[in-house]
Order: structure tokens, then C-alpha cells, then sequence
């Protein structure tokens, strides 16, 4: 290939990158002017992902991971007792599965079920016994009638009809939840979805400054009236109160509302307009009665490029008849140094001028684990919170170990508090017996093991 056929080479494909970042442009101007609550979506995400990036512990993106196709494990370990509330749910399985264990040095009670698009699942297993069943959404309706928990059935565990018909509607819903067929029809889900629709949304390409630094920013706007605010109100108080009213005190009361309320709210999406990521989100909000002004003035600012941005940071401001009060927290990007990361944060509240601070100083040590956050007021006064983290290939966990005043008591007394998140998924429950089979003789059995389990693992007189 000689020189002038690299030369035709590199301007074509200089013209071809050009291309396709103006039709990246195209696309991304397009979402602001036509869908902007998309454009949000997508710079939400594209801001999570460049934070996630530079997350040292290593959890961000496994706690992701977990909570999209694996399990997530909430733990409290205790001196007598351990408690662990556990979720998981995979697309690939289209299952999704909840339960609860208690452990102590009696034994372990796990209580858990699954669901997927044709059956509910459930099991329950103990020191002595061990109990599967589910439920079958096609079937349920007519087999639920002539059960022993049927209306007629003649059995101790007959339903009355307003139970039996609520369970049916029950199992309906979820079944319609599970395999994504529910619809809303219900007044009160076409009333929020009026109030969605009529949320006022612009979208708008200006040059905002964002932590000091000049930028282009596509702007995406959601605002709410006077005129909705005060159906919303009214709706609500209506559906509070509305049983206490007469008609005409009714219409009396809700006239003096409309009236005497005027109120008005925004909600700012800063975007920056060439890596679309989040920059800002701003909050606005005035409420007028006849005898109270207040304003609310809020702000998250990651940074005109948040995936380079020093520090996050909130500010809130509420004025209520002249008198204001604010709060504003800046978390610092953490620095590494010999393997160990250090991140820090000032805090700041202003009321009635008086002005309280406070900071944080959050260490985490990689080679070890260990997780340290010191919070101080202005006064000197510190608590130290002490964890561990554990990341690999399986998944992550962080523990909370200890909280230590500045006086050195232990404020948990013992108890140890763990969130995990595996990569895979818990299978689902395995159940072999349909639930609406079961016998009296069978239910009877049944609670009487499950009460001496329980009472077995609470260590309780039986």
C-alpha cells in the first residue's frame, strides 16, 4: 500500500468516526426534543456507570450484578440468635425467590418461597420437619373451592366468601405480575396516570455553569402547577377525610383549599451535552397559604464531568415566612495511597444563622478489608464505625462490626449486621404437593412441627 492510499484510507475512516458521532449527536438530540424523560434515563445510567467505575471496594458493580440475576443476603448476627433476610431473581430461570432463616445453637428454621410464571412455591425447614408445597395459578380458582379451605367444605379451616375471594384476586394479580399481563384499570391508577400525563415536561439546550465550570448543558424540566398541585391535595384529603364530610362540607372545604393554597414545583435534569452524563439535578418549589410562605431550594451536583468530578454534592435550602434554615454535604472522590484509600466529607447546617458542622473521614485498607468511617461534630465528639469487605469472583460482602463512641463504648453490644451479594441465583424452591391437596390431618401435623421448630430454635419451653 503506497502513501496515497493511506492517506485515502485514514480520511475515510476520519470521515467515517465523524460520521457516526454526528449521528450519535442526531440521536441524543433527538431523545431531548422528542423523549426527554428517556434521555434522563440514559444519562442516569451513564453517570452510574462512570461512578461504579472507580468504586475501589469493588461492590458497586457486584451489588449490580446481584440484585439483576443473583441473591443479596441481608444478615444480623446477634449473641443468641442470627437472622438473615435473603432475595434472589434471575431472568435466565424466570423465577423470583424471598426468604427468611433463624439460626441459633438449637438449630436453623429457613422460610422461603419462589414464583414463577405458572406456580407459586414455598417451603419451610426445621430441626424435625420439613414442608414443600405450591400453588398452581391456572388451577387455583376451582381447586381452592372444593379444598378444605373452601366456603362448604365443612372443615375447621373453612374460609368465609370475602377471603376466599380475596385470595383468588391474590393469586390472579400475581400471577398477571409475574408474566407481565396486569393491567391498570382501577379509578385510582387512571387518576395517578392523569396526574402523570399532566406533570409538564421541556427540554432545552443552554450554557449553565455546573461547580464553577462553564458548560453546555441539555436541560430536561418536569414542573407542576398550581392547578394540579391543588388535585392532588384535594384528592388526597379527600380520600383521608372525605368520610367525615357531608357533601356540602365537603365542596365547602375543598373550595377553601383551592383557594387558600398556591403552590408550584420544578425539577432540573443537567445534562452535559457531549459525554451525556448527569452533571446537576436542581429542585424547586414554592407554597403559598394565607398565612405561610415557604420555599424549597435543592441540589445534587456530581460535576460538569462527573467521572473526573473531586466530589459530589447536596445542598438543601428551606425558607418558611423569612425565617431559613440549609444543609449542604460535600463527599470528596477518595485518594489512594499504598494501597489504602481515604475518603472524606464536610457537613454543614444553618439555622437561624447559627451555623453547625461536622465531617467524615471514611478509610478502607485493600489488603485487609477493613472499612472505617470516623464521623465528628463540631464539638470534637466522634463515633467510629468499623466493617470488613470482602470482594471476588462469587461476590462481595460488607460487614458492620462495631460502633464505637468517642468514649469507647460499643453502641451494637455485640451484634454484627452483613449485606451480601452472590452472582448466582438461590434455586428455586423444589415442591412436589400442591398445596390445595393438603388434609386436615396433614394441616393439623404441619403446625404443630413448625411450632416446635420455632419454639426449638428460640430456645423456648415446648
Amino acid at each position: 500500500m503506497n502513501i496515497n492510499t493511506l492517506k485515502k484510507a485514514s480520511a475515510a475512516a476520519a470521515a467515517a468516526i465523524v460520521g457516526l458521532s454526528l449521528t450519535g449527536c442526531t440521536n441524543y438530540k433527538k431523545l431531548l426534543e422528542n423523549e426527554p424523560g428517556k434521555y434522563v434515563s440514559i444519562a442516569a445510567k451513564n453517570t452510574a456507570k462512570a461512578l461504579i467505575s472507580t468504586d475501589e471496594l469493588g461492590i458497586a458493580a457486584q451489588a449490580a450484578s446481584a440484585l439483576e440475576s443473583g441473591a443479596a443476603y441481608i444478615t444480623v448476627d446477634s449473641e443468641d440468635m442470627d437472622y438473615s433476610v435473603y432475595f434472589s431473581g434471575s431472568e435466565k430461570s424466570e423465577y423470583q425467590l424471598g426468604g427468611l432463616s433463624m439460626s441459633s445453637d438449637k438449630g436453623t428454621l429457613d422460610m422461603r418461597f419462589s414464583a414463577d410464571k405458572q406456580r407459586l412455591s414455598a417451603s419451610v425447614t426445621g430441626p424435625t420437619a420439613d414442608h414443600s408445597y405450591f400453588v398452581d395459578y391456572d388451577s387455583f380458582a376451582d381447586k381452592l373451592d372444593s379444598s378444605v379451605f373452601g366456603v362448604n367444605s365443612g372443615s375447621r379451616y373453612a374460609l368465609d366468601e370475602d377471603t376466599v375471594n380475596s385470595i383468588k384476586e391474590a393469586i390472579e394479580s400475581a400471577k398477571a405480575e409475574i408474566n407481565g399481563t396486569k393491567t391498570d384499570n382501577s379509578d385510582d391508577d387512571n387518576k395517578y396516570s392523569e396526574y402523570i400525563d399532566r406533570i409538564g415536561i421541556s427540554s432545552q439546550t443552554a450554557d449553565i455553569s455546573v461547580a464553577g465550570e462553564d458548560v453546555t448543558a441539555d436541560i430536561v424540566t418536569y414542573s407542576i402547577d398550581s392547578v394540579l398541585f391543588d388535585d392532588i391535595m384535594t384528592d388526597f384529603y379527600k380520600e383521608s377525610y372525605g368520610d367525615y364530610y357531608s357533601e356540602e362540607e365537603w365542596d365547602q372545604f375543598e373550595q377553601q383549599l383551592r383557594d387558600s393554597l398556591d403552590a408550584q414545583m420544578s425539577l432540573d435534569f443537567n445534562i452535559n451535552s457531549r459525554t451525556h452524563m448527569l452533571m446537576s439535578v436542581t429542585i424547586r418549589g414554592s407554597f403559598t397559604s394565607e398565612d405561610n410562605t415557604a420555599d424549597i431550594f435543592g441540589e445534587l451536583v456530581f460535576g460538569a464531568k462527573p467521572d473526573k468530578s473531586d466530589k459530589i454534592s447536596l445542598y438543601l435550602n428551606v425558607t418558611d415566612n423569612g425565617s431559613s434554615e440549609s444543609f449542604s454535604a460535600d463527599l470528596f472522590k477518595g485518594v489512594t495511597t499504598d494501597g489504602t484509600t481515604v475518603w472524606n466529607a464536610v457537613y454543614s447546617l444553618t439555622e437561624n444563622n447559627e451555623i453547625k458542622t461536622a465531617n467524615s473521614t471514611l478509610t478502607y485498607v485493600k489488603d485487609t478489608g477493613a472499612l472505617t468511617m470516623v464521623m465528628t461534630d463540631g464539638e470534637g465528639s466522634s463515633v467510629s464505625v468499623n466493617c470488613s469487605v470482602i470482594s471476588g469472583a462469587d461476590g462481595a460482602e460488607i460487614s458492620l462490626d462495631s460502633i464505637t463512641s468517642s468514649e469507647g463504648e460499643n453502641l451494637m453490644d455485640g451484634t454484627k449486621i452483613s449485606v451480601r451479594f452472590a452472582k448466582e441465583p438461590i434455586p428455586a424452591v423444589s415442591a412436589d404437593k400442591d398445596f390445595l391437596d393438603i388434609t386436615e390431618e396433614e394441616l393439623d401435623a404441619m403446625g404443630e412441627s413448625f411450632g416446635k421448630d420455632f419454639e426449638t430454635v428460640l430456645g423456648l419451653e415446648y
